[in-house]
């Protein structure tokens, strides 16, 4: 695929993914986790940089004491020094039970925001 295209839906997938929890970042990390694919500590650095760049500068600020806590992104650190690559048991339950609990506890927060503000 030439390159243009490739950016061009990159791009995209930001764009697409703007009002998600994690917008773009969340993309970006993805791709760099796949193209530094074997070589751990380029992972870990890109990891850093994206989160500090896109995360934490643009809304850090001295005077608002909660935005140290944007940079609570590199306790990740630790968990991903310790995953040897291997994957985990492979369950009908586990696997069915996130797709219906991730999105279900999503709404019912959704539900609760309504209910309680």
């Amino acid at each position: 695929m030439p390159l243009g295209l490739k950016v061009f839906f990159i791009l995209l997938c930001c764009l697409m993914s703007w009002t998600a929890d994690w917008n773009y970042i969340s993309v970006l990390w993805i791709l760099a986790f796949g193209l530094f694919r074997n070589n751990f500590s380029l992972q870990m650095t890109s990891f850093i940089l994206i989160g500090i760049l896109f995360y934490v500068l643009p809304d850090f600020s001295i005077l608002d004491p909660n935005a140290i806590f944007r940079l609570g992104i590199l306790l990740t650190l630790p968990l991903f020094t310790m995953y040897d690559g291997t994957l985990g048991r492979k369950s009908f339950l586990m696997k069915w039970g996130f797709y219906i609990i991730y999105p279900g506890h999503l709404l019912i927060l959704y539900v609760l925001r309504y209910y309680i503000f």
